[in-house]
């Protein structure tokens, strides 16, 4: 288990039909769902992880991210929590010639912000973030989405300014 990651090349960025396998991070840090979360805490912040995968007999079965974290800590079951209890699941995944423009939307329809790269042999290759595809989007592209896609949404969720962190958790973690 390595913390050291590595994006893969800058030539990348904006360019419509640039592949997940020119964007993804890795390698891919894995637990086992046994994981106690505090040691899944410390991992990601050590290695600056937002997502670590949760694996069960070697296989892929969950992610655990920075939100999941928050939603645990917020419901006050952070003690004897495990990276099982946490994780996100089912995972979303995809291989890695696919565009980023593809996994934006993939991963947009089904509201999630990181998503698995597979290799052919079923093998984690590398993480997707919604960050990396802003990135690779440009501000200009991803205020665009954003203005079509707000046209669709029903309701925005909003906070005042008087509101609390725990009511942000909160919120994020309903979502």
């Amino acid at each position: 288990m390595t913390s050291a990651r590595r994006r893969a090349g800058g030539h990348a960025l904006g360019r419509p039909e640039a592949t997940l396998e020119e964007i993804m991070s890795r390698p891919v840090v894995s637990v086992p769902r046994a994981t106690p979360l505090a040691k899944v805490a410390a991992l990601m912040a050590k290695g600056r992880l937002s997502a670590v995968l949760v694996t069960h007999r070697g296989k892929p079965v969950g992610l655990v991210s920075e939100t999941d974290l928050l939603g645990v800590l917020h419901q006050g079951g952070g003690g004897r929590a495990t990276a099982a209890s946490a994780m996100s699941s089912p995972l979303l995944t995809a291989a890695p010639s696919v565009n980023w423009t593809a996994a934006l939307l993939s991963m947009r329809s089904h509201g999630v912000h990181h998503l698995l790269v597979m290799g052919a042999q079923g093998e984690p290759l590398g993480i997707v973030t919604a960050t990396d595809l802003r990135a690779s989007a440009g501000d200009h592209l991803m205020r665009r989405m954003d203005d079509v896609r707000s046209a669709f949404d029903a309701t925005v969720p909003e906070l005042g300014p008087e509101a609390r962190v725990s009511d942000a958790v909160e919120l994020m973690s309903n979502t």
